[in-house]
């Protein structure tokens, strides 16, 4: 459905000039179309309506979730408003603010009960929000060049279904997670090097408000080294280049090209290739990883998913 929709918005797209424009600072020479995040969201609402009316919501487990509108509810609003952001650019403090209001109002949808203060729900809530926001924008940050986001989101959201359907748990995450590895595989069709469409703020938000969804349900159920080992190299990337930002008296949003994966592309923009090949190599990898921790009962190889993302750290300083 998403390869559709995706197909239909590139002709809006162009009709009314829907583009990213090259700066003094990018990754691109042309202009490329922007903002096709938003068939996400259409994809979601229009499959979220089809599941409804044919009932498969009856055969889901909600036991974590509470009323399941509340999650489409808000990748509605968070994508209209950033959809809105890709085409007019709205202030960063303003898209916060929303942002931030939107997950609070979405706090329903985490179960505190497994925070760890017990009897400070409060406190339990700004722990949440806290860790949702700053996963939400961390996983935006690392949208900076051709499918490197798609290729992550792509191996994180197959993780996460291989781990449901190896405890036979037909989740509400599971289908959350399979909607979204059927919307990046046709998005990655246009995404891969070289680019021809971006997703924008409106795809890398919807899919991390989505990521952090899932990924609480696999903490919860005690698979955090799953977790640990897809999302590890964009908190290690991510947070290292912001707390240098912050020492250095910078904006933690300003468009620098500092994130490691960004750096060869600084150098020569022809490294796009080889930052898209090193990083899907290194997510096959990780894959294999998740693969033998799942069946395999090797837990302790979340150290080994570590020990792999400072070495692509590491390969992306070089060619930087």
């Amino acid at each position: 459905m998403n390869l559709i929709l995706t197909l239909i918005y590139r002709n809006l797209a162009k009709k009314y000039s829907f583009f990213d424009i090259p700066e003094n600072i990018s990754v691109h020479k042309k202009k490329i179309i922007t903002a096709s995040g938003i068939t996400f969201v259409i994809t979601f609402q229009i499959l979220g309506v089809i599941y409804f009316f044919t009932n498969i919501y009856d055969n889901l487990s909600f036991e974590v979730y509470g009323k399941f509108w509340i999650y489409y509810f808000s990748i509605l609003l968070l994508g209209i408003f950033f959809f809105f952001d890709d085409i007019k650019k709205i202030n960063p403090v303003y898209k916060l603010f929303f942002q931030t209001t939107i997950l609070f109002l979405s706090i329903p949808l985490l179960n505190l009960n497994y925070f760890p203060f017990e009897n400070y729900t409060k406190l339990n809530v700004i722990i949440g929000l806290y860790f949702w926001v700053y996963t939400i924008n961390i996983i935006n940050f690392t949208d900076g060049t051709d499918g490197f986001l798609s290729t992550n989101c792509l191996i994180s959201f197959i993780a996460i279904s291989l781990t449901e359907i190896n405890q036979s748990n037909y989740s509400f995450v599971l289908m959350l997670s399979l909607i979204s590895i059927g919307i990046i595989i046709s998005y990655l069709i246009f995404n891969k090097p070289p680019a021809k469409i971006f997703m924008g703020d409106t795809g890398s938000i919807i899919l991390g408000f989505t990521l952090f969804i899932c990924s609480y349900k696999l903490l919860i159920d005690g698979y955090w080294y799953i977790v640990f080992s897809y999302i590890i190299y964009t908190y290690l990337d991510c947070t290292l280049t912001l707390i240098n930002k912050i020492l250095k008296g910078q904006l933690p949003w300003a468009r620098l090209f500092d994130y490691n994966f960004l750096k060869p592309i600084k150098k020569n923009i022809h490294n796009k290739s080889k930052v898209f090949y090193i990083n899907l190599t290194y997510n096959l990898l990780i894959l294999l990883i998740i693969i033998l921790q799942l069946y395999f009962q090797l837990n302790y190889l979340f150290v080994l998913s570590f020990i792999l993302a400072l070495i692509k750290i590491k390969i992306y300083r070089v060619l930087g």
